[in-house]
């Protein structure tokens, strides 16, 4: 172990956990443990992607893939790297040296151990090599690395590093002096009420005819299949999560509920006593969405559009002419064109986790204000993918996704999105006014040496309650070397505004905010002009220009 340098160089600068006791990390309980990052990286391009080659040129890797790791590493500084199932170029994630050492620990200054994702590595015992620590599940380096080694084809000391990095995480989180945790006690109602509480700030409200926030002693007619539906609730990715302590939406409802009626049915049964129980009822909400099946790792679908059984009953609860609500529980956006037409309010929940139903029936009946804005762009129809508000200007003016002749993007449909990356509703409205700069222009030198541009704007609350606002900003390098997209998010910050009070936002944009990567794989910032929008979403018209000379 001291052979393999513990204690020196790089393994010293693991939190100093070669020097530390773990107490001393982890405070005096000792409790600690080894975050992960993952999957590293361009994980997402095609459906097949344990197998699957994403092609990606350096430029997009750095822009769009590598942002959110590099960022992880820098600050969070997480001690584990979990490498991905895919090739990149042709070259498995799990033993490319270019990947693993020269960006990860080289460029960015990662520290800690590199696992393979569960059975990547598939009898390829050289990904020790290019800087991958732990074969996880496979048993490819128990059973060849010590012939290789043996043989004279993997040095002692590549494995040597690999265990070194290895053991200085588990010396920094305790394992030596407590390879086995006691059960401990802990605060489950606390927990569960953060939970609640994050649910419903991720919960995006898309459409409101003025129908929410519901009365609490409201007559609810209550349809669809997660009226029940517990399991799902949780999202795909949650193997330990105890189901039969997830409340269903049938329960939240009733529980939030004060005085008033509540009938529901868990049945897609279109002409049974639906129709007579709405009929007899204020307002209809239906609890509709996708299984955890149909989503996550190795669960993709070929159509994200709404299942035909849900539309028939979205139609027919329309056709009683009552006030109908549609809660959606799914993990992934769905195509809704046709469908939210005949909606008066939706809900987007997602399956955001045990607390889920609670959390919606808190937005629903108005205990919380609905903040949440959407990280995806939501297309009108499943054919419309793939959609992002980050694309590029074309020759011709046929940028659909912000309303340049959508109708030349496709002969049969609209190309504009259905929801835009970034929207999301509130129960009160708010007002942008006076963006401004601190500076119209600052020279290229200066901005290197640490300069900034300060915008801000001015947001007010005119509605009727206090909320929260997510308020982004996003850039347009208007002429650059390389074609640069419409609109890059590059900041946003999520404040809390009294009814009839307003506040000033400020953000900052620096020399790393302004710039894009060459062929080359270099990061630089050109002189030249710059849009800098700040709204409610990306397509915001509040602009201001800035100029770097």
């Amino acid at each position: 172990f001291r052979r393999a340098g513990f204690g020196t160089g790089d393994a010293a600068r693991i939190h100093h956990a070669g020097d530390l006791h773990v107490d001393e990390v982890a405070g005096e309980e000792g409790e600690i443990a080894a975050a992960c990052a993952k999957h590293f990286a361009a994980n997402s391009q095609e459906h097949r992607r344990m197998s699957s080659s994403s092609n990606v040129d350096e430029r997009t890797l750095r822009e769009i893939y590598f942002p959110a790791f590099e960022t992880s590493v820098k600050k969070a500084q997480p001690w584990t790297f979990m490498c991905s199932y895919n090739r990149i170029n042709g070259v498995y994630a799990s033993e490319d040296p270019w990947l693993l050492t020269e960006v990860l620990r080289d460029d960015w200054g990662f520290e800690g151990y590199v696992m393979s994702d569960w059975g990547a590595v598939s009898n390829r015992p050289k990904g020790v090599e290019a800087g991958l620590d732990l074969d996880m599940c496979d048993n490819c380096y128990i059973e060849n690395l010590e012939s290789l080694v043996m043989d004279g084809e993997v040095s002692e000391e590549t494995i040597d590093l690999a265990v070194m990095r290895l053991l200085c995480v588990k010396l920094a989180i305790g394992l030596f002096e407590r390879p086995y945790r006691e059960k401990f006690e802990y605060d489950k109602q606390k927990h569960l009420k953060d939970a609640r509480e994050l649910a419903a700030e991720s919960m995006v409200l898309l459409k409101n005819n003025g129908v929410l926030p519901l009365k609490k002693d409201s007559k609810i007619a209550l349809f669809g299949p997660f009226v029940s539906e517990r399991r799902s609730l949780l999202g795909t990715w949650a193997l330990d999560g105890d189901e039969s302590e997830t409340t269903n939406f049938y329960e939240a409802m009733e529980s939030a509920m004060t005085g008033g009626t509540l009938e529901a049915q868990n049945s897609l049964q279109l002409f049974d006593k639906t129709a007579f129980v709405a009929s007899n009822c204020d307002v209809i909400v239906l609890a509709l969405g996708e299984s955890h099946w149909t989503t996550g790792e190795h669960h993709s679908i070929s159509d994200i559009s709404l299942y035909n059984s849900q539309i028939e009953l979205i139609n027919k609860m329309r056709s009683t002419g009552k006030k109908v609500i549609a809660v959606f529980f799914c993990g992934r956006p769905m195509a809704l064109e046709g469908v939210v037409e005949n909606l008066d309010a939706v809900l987007y929940a997602w399956h955001s986790g045990s607390e889920t139903a609670n959390a919606a029936c808190d937005i629903l009946f108005g205990d919380v204000v609905p903040s949440g804005k959407t990280p995806v762009t939501f297309p009108r129809k499943a054919t419309h993918i793939p959609m992002y508000y980050n694309i590029t200007a074309s020759s011709h003016p046929v940028n659909g996704y912000y309303n340049d002749n959508p109708q030349d993007n496709y002969t049969d449909s609209i190309a504009t999105p259905l929801y835009p990356f970034g929207f999301g509703l509130s129960y009160t409205q708010f007002k942008y006014s006076n963006i401004k700069v601190d500076k119209e222009n600052i020279s290229l030198e200066s901005l290197k040496q640490g300069d900034k541009f300060i915008v801000s704007i001015n947001v007010s609350n005119v509605g009727e309650f206090d909320g929260k606002e997510i308020v982004e900003l996003y850039i347009r390098d208007k002429v650059a070397s390389i074609m640069r997209p419409i609109r890059e998010l590059k900041g946003y910050k999520k404040v809390f505004i009294s009814k009839n009070e307003t506040i000033n936002v400020e953000f900052e944009l620096s020399y790393k905010d302004l710039g894009f990567y060459n062929e080359k794989g270099e990061y630089l910032v050109e002189k030249g002009e710059f849009d800098i929008y700040v709204g409610e979403n990306c397509l915001t018209k509040n602009m201001v220009n800035i100029k770097v000379d």
